[in-house]
């Protein structure tokens, strides 16, 4: 059930080594994955219809996948995905179950993987905590799959080529016309990845690292949704930041983020010196923005304040951003038509291509303020 290796010592996982359980937690003076090793709590998270973000069950119909980073999907004909929670900067908990069906239980959600290192971790093999997909039947009715758990990583350097992933699992699929045709379960959502170090630029997989939503079960019949992607953060950690303790924000300075983020309320105040947003990212509202940063930017990316998750679910915020420099390029921000984009800009702000849309863009204070290259800005106001 639980791996725990703690201590000074040197850990060292190789040799095709694989580690089950749902939840792995391992501290030590450095931390080795080799190659062919995996470190895996698929499916040992909350179990079908359990956890903070259970999909909903359905007796007519399919059942709702699985929440965490994201919101689960819909089942088809049936019932809603379950929410998002836990946080994006401290995650901590399990990826929770899918709905049940009329026919197939949900799918259970992703454990938990924990690092600390007061030296190195180096990954070369694969760290996964994903949710199951649910079972099939073909006359539908099948449940949600569940949503992906918790990898978080802790360390003063992070190294390595290896796999993070947290990805929600399938809904259960309805592959022939049987006759009563009941719907495809949901997918369950993302989990949650955070890697917290002084240094993690030796590690050059990052664009490869996977929270990714679990569709709706394939076949015939009325289909479900898929979920929302989970978040990703790399956090780079303050030189003189205490290696021994891993429940604090306090020593954060730059923030990257791919594949999916949300702005939460629980995760502020968001204070950074550089936000990166990289390409295929998408960032959504959980409520109000409000970020400082000497320096941000966006490329390729898409910032939605209208829905809470990338599997849609309407939502709504105002952007408060106070910066030194901006530099967005090829990038569509939308706050909507009733909310503001709102900028506080002292040195540059620079956007590239893309859109903006807002009730109010308004962007003020003594920088050098640039749009070119085919951008568009709409809104009521802009200023």
């Amino acid at each position: 059930q639980t791996v725990d290796i703690h201590g000074t010592a040197e850990v060292t996982f190789h040799d095709n080594t694989t580690v089950t359980g749902q939840t792995i937690d391992v501290a030590g003076a450095f931390v080795t994955i080799g190659a062919g090793t995996s470190l895996l709590t698929d499916g040992r998270g909350y179990a079908a219809t359990a956890g903070p973000g259970a999909g909903n069950s359905s007796i007519t119909a399919a059942g709702g996948g699985g929440g965490h980073g994201g919101s689960g999907g819909n089942g088809g004909s049936g019932s809603a995905g379950g929410t998002f929670y836990d946080s994006a900067l401290l995650p901590d908990d399990f990826g929770s179950g899918g709905g049940n069906g009329r026919r197939t239980e949900g799918g259970a959600g992703g454990g938990r993987i924990l690092i600390t290192s007061t030296g190195t971790v180096s990954l070369d093999g694969t760290l996964s905590a994903g949710g199951l997909s649910a079972a099939s039947d073909p006359n539908g009715g099948t449940g949600g799959g569940g949503a992906g758990g918790t990898i978080r990583i802790t360390t003063n350097t992070f190294s390595g080529s290896g796999l993070l992933k947290t990805n929600g699992g399938n809904g259960g699929a309805d592959y022939t016309n049987a006759g009563n045709e009941e719907g495809r379960g949901g997918g369950g959502a993302g989990g949650r990845i955070v890697v917290r170090a002084k240094d993690h630029s030796l590690f050059t997989s990052k664009t490869d690292v996977q929270a990714e939503l679990g569709a709706t079960g394939a076949g015939v019949g009325p289909a479900g949704g898929a979920g929302g992607r989970g978040t990703v953060a790399f956090i780079t950690l303050d030189p003189s930041a205490d290696m021994t303790v891993d429940d604090t924000t306090a020593d954060d300075l730059e923030l990257e983020i791919y594949r999916s983020w949300r702005w939460e309320p629980s995760g502020e105040p968001y204070n950074y010196q550089k936000v990166t947003i990289h390409p295929d990212t998408i960032v959504v509202a959980g409520s109000d923005a409000n970020l400082t940063t000497s320096e941000l930017i966006m490329t390729d990316a898409t910032w939605d304040m209208t829905i809470d998750s990338t599997n849609g679910g309407a939502a709504s915020g105002n952007v408060n951003l106070t910066v030194e420099h901006a530099t967005i390029t090829n990038s569509t921000i939308d706050v909507g038509n009733s909310h503001d984009w709102n900028v506080n800009a002292t040195h540059s702000y620079t956007q590239t291509g893309g859109t903006l849309n807002a009730q109010t863009v308004d962007i003020h204070g003594t920088a050098e303020v640039t749009f070119h290259d085919n951008t568009t800005v709409t809104g009521q106001t802009i200023d």
